[in-house]
């Protein structure tokens, strides 16, 4: 049967080369770079790091699914590290007002602790929980997203883990044997849990391991997928907490009641064993499951280009005379300069060559609003946490279980959005219905929608909580502002594209450095409206309708984005990310190339990987 000519090998196997061994070895490499070019989109072009990726992808697919990396793999621990994370919360800090009063109680000379007195310590020791916190987050932070490139992401979610433990069970050494609040000791087993990075770093790092494992088009379902699992375990952690407290035998004291020296009873102490074991199983987990998701060619990659700071010359430097060239001093610097990571975030000229000055100034804009956005959008969920609780007091007269309730729905409601509504908005109605094209390297139609729907529903919540009359309209509004949730995958999704693979965690790395400074100024600025609205003009719902209104200012920046990149649903990308290799395959005739888009549309099937080198590797035999 005569096959079409778009299906006929790239070399001619009637011609008789000069070296037969060395053109088949080109042809197999070209094969393997061609797999990994073609894709849905004809206008999508991938660098050397993604050709490796998507090796290393559909190697994953013929391995057995317990040493196979994917989104269930990471998922699955962060879901039961998510419960531990929260479920000695709501006793942690009950012991702790305790401790703070009984402190103050010891200074007073009538034995008895103010009320008053005892909320300022416990305001005082959380407020130097976040300052110094926040502060020690910034240089792991810095780091931690280019270090997971290089070395891989495993190792690092192994540290935080660990880091984390230990503070835990050095947290709850110093609760359980001291009668007094010590307020040195609690703030440096805090400064200890985050010496590594804290929650956003493993979020971040979370971020990173399943865009490894994910092609470009799902990794806004997947993103979300992974926060799904976060959240879930965020809502059912204090549901089990409040469970163990409920065994016979507990005794319910609240400060409010009780002025005097308070006893603590051993069994409030039962959540934060529990939680111990339960960080220890995961660390467990990852330590001997989890496998690792960046291939040791990417992870090589990413320490050569770490060792170059220039630009290549026309012959390769080998990898050991660079590091010989690399001075003591300088790799210190290197070390110590934890905000270098920064300078991604303005897509530097050399991340996107084929741009000129005009695109690449647009381009820079439109990174620096998808960041602002995504960072306004965390600040605002992490910042309100608080106040949800002090507002349904105020108001509602809250206790322990309504309490309980608003986390509970807080979270699971976004568990939903992500998991259930995520793909029907993404897939059915924006990509199937209203046809919008997934750019692989830019920002596009697809995540346009999902954040509009997402920020503005936000915007319309945060309303509905200023005005609610009652706790059941607050938690629908707050299940109104779950559709939020949406928008931080796609978010994340989207500036990722504009960079190489090769700096995927380096990227995230300086996301969440930034997310690490605005979440340092959020709870202040929005704690300070809520007192001031509140004691001025007893409006306490004053900050909601103050987040609300960032909310549509955020839809409006993403609205400014589509005009400034012309999109519409039959747009293409701008930006197009070509390799070495690619360039070299064209040098040889044996791929040309037309307004971006290769002329052979034959998909040939896949080579086997492990015969065979790639054709990066034959380059650089050859020089």
């Amino acid at each position: 049967m005569n096959r079409p000519a778009s299906e006929l090998p790239l070399l001619s196997k009637g011609a008789k080369p000069m070296n037969p061994d060395g053109i088949t070895n080109l042809e197999h490499a070209v094969n393997d770079v061609y797999e990994a070019i073609v894709d849905e989109d004809d206008d999508y072009e991938l660098d050397e790091d993604a050709v490796w990726l998507r090796e290393q992808r559909s190697l994953n697919k013929a391995t057995h699914w317990l040493k196979r990396p994917s989104v269930l793999m990471i998922g699955f621990p962060l879901f039961f590290f998510a419960i531990s994370y929260s479920i000695g919360e709501s006793t942690r800090r009950m012991i702790t007002f305790k401790l703070a009063c009984n402190y103050l109680a010891g200074m007073s000379t009538e034995d008895k602790c103010d009320p008053i007195g005892t909320q300022l310590l416990v305001s005082n020791l959380y407020l130097t929980y976040s300052i110094l916190s926040a502060v020690v987050m910034m240089f792991a932070q810095g780091k931690i997203g280019t270090l997971s490139d290089q070395y891989g992401r495993k190792l690092f979610f192994i540290l935080i883990i660990s880091m984390f433990l230990l503070a835990r069970i050095f947290k709850f050494y110093v609760m359980h044997n001291y009668e007094y609040l010590q307020f040195g000791l609690m703030v440096a087993t805090e400064i200890a849990g985050n010496l590594t990075g804290g929650m956003i770093s493993l979020i971040s790092l979370t971020n990173c391991y399943i865009a490894d494992v994910v092609e470009p088009h799902q990794r806004i379902y997947s993103l979300g997928l992974g926060m799904a699992f976060l959240f879930v375990g965020l809502s059912i952690g204090p549901i089990l907490g409040n469970a163990l407290l409920s065994l016979p035998g507990h005794v319910h004291d609240t400060i409010l009641n009780i002025d005097t020296y308070m006893e603590i009873s051993e069994l409030e102490y039962l959540p934060l064993k529990f939680e111990i074991v339960m960080v220890f199983l995961v660390l467990m987990f990852i330590v001997f499951v989890v496998p690792e998701s960046r291939s040791e060619k990417a992870r090589s990659k990413s320490k050569t280009v770490s060792l170059s700071r220039s630009s290549l010359a026309t012959n390769v430097v080998d990898q050991d005379q660079q590091q010989e060239q690399l001075s003591i001093w300088s790799r210190v610097g290197d070390v110590l300069n934890f905000l270098k990571p920064l300078r991604l975030l303005l897509l530097p000229s050399e991340i996107a060559p084929n741009l000129d000055t005009a695109n690449l100034r647009r381009m820079r804009i439109v990174i620096i609003i998808l960041i602002l956005v995504d960072c306004l959008l965390t600040s605002v969920g992490i910042s309100l946490m608080e106040v949800y609780v002090l507002f349904g007091i105020y108001r509602f007269d809250w206790r322990s279980i309504e309490i309980g309730h608003s986390l509970a729905v807080a979270c699971s409601s976004r568990a939903v959005m992500l998991i259930v509504l995520s793909p029907v908005i993404t897939h059915k109605i924006l990509q199937k219905w209203l046809r919008f094209r997934v750019l692989k390297n830019q920002f596009d139609m697809v995540d346009l929608g999902v954040c509009v729907i997402g920020l503005s529903l936000e915007a319309v919540g945060l309303a509905l909580l200023s005005l609610a009359p009652s706790t059941t309209w607050f938690l629908i509004g707050m299940s109104i502002m779950s559709f939020g949730a949406l928008a931080s995958p796609s978010l994340n999704s989207a500036i990722i594209k504009f960079y190489p693979e090769s700096k995927i965690g380096e990227i995230f790395g300086a996301m969440s450095l930034l997310k690490n400074m605005f979440t340092l100024a959020g709870p202040v600025t929005f704690l300070s409206i809520y007192k001031v609205s509140l004691s001025r003009w007893n409006a306490p719902g004053t900050v909601f309708l103050f987040s609300s209104m960032l909310m549509l200012v955020c839809t409006g920046l993403i609205l400014v984005v589509k005009r400034l990149l012309n999109l519409d649903k039959n747009s293409t990308s701008l930006l197009t990310r070509r390799s070495s290799s690619i360039v070299s395959l064209e040098s040889h005739g044996l791929i040309t190339d037309n307004n971006n888009e290769y002329p052979l549309n034959h998909k040939p099937s896949i080579p086997d990987i492990h015969r065979k080198k790639s054709f990066v590797e034959m380059q650089r035999g050859r020089q």
